[in-house]
């Protein structure tokens, strides 16, 4: 069966567009992202305790203390020491230079912050298609579950490209 190309249009703009060989989608859950939530979490930043955690456990890798730094029984000397380095080299990634809890959550909001700015220029917080639908009564109870998440939430017609 040959594909059928479905598209989403929003004030003559193409949203969404999806492929399917074998259903036949007639509606679109279109919506956006909260871009001032999205700031307030990228700018405000609060650690969690997996922050923290995380912290622990690299901190204990560069240490030496870390239970994954034992060697395998299966591993030879070479590939536990290549083992080892990859870790380190990892973890050194992760940390970005922190060597303090208090450094550590300054560089994830730093990277909070920068994902945030890629985000909104490159668009990741304009309408777009959420889901597709084979009819119009179930995209409206889907409707209401992206709703929550996102704004501007409907449904619109899709169409046969």
């Amino acid at each position: 069966m040959p594909k059928t190309k479905f598209t989403a249009l929003l004030d003559g703009q193409v949203i969404g567009t999806r492929t399917s060989d074998s259903r036949d989608y007639t509606h679109v859950i279109v919506g956006q992202r909260d871009i001032e939530a999205a700031r307030r979490h990228a700018y405000g930043y609060q650690a969690t305790k997996t922050d923290a955690s995380n912290f622990r456990h690299y901190m204990s890798i560069l240490d030496g203390t870390s239970e994954f730094l034992v060697k395998a029984s299966w591993r030879t000397d070479a590939e536990h020491t290549a083992h080892c380095a990859s870790m380190v080299e990892s973890t050194e990634r992760s940390l970005g230079g922190a060597r303090t809890l208090e450094d550590y959550i300054a560089v994830l909001r730093n990277r909070a912050i920068a994902s945030f700015e890629k985000a909104a220029q490159g668009g990741a917080f304009d309408m777009g298609a959420l889901q597709w639908s084979m009819s119009e009564a179930n995209a409206r109870k889907a409707a209401a579950s992206w709703s929550q998440r996102y704004l501007n939430v409907r449904v619109i017609p899709a169409t046969k490209a």
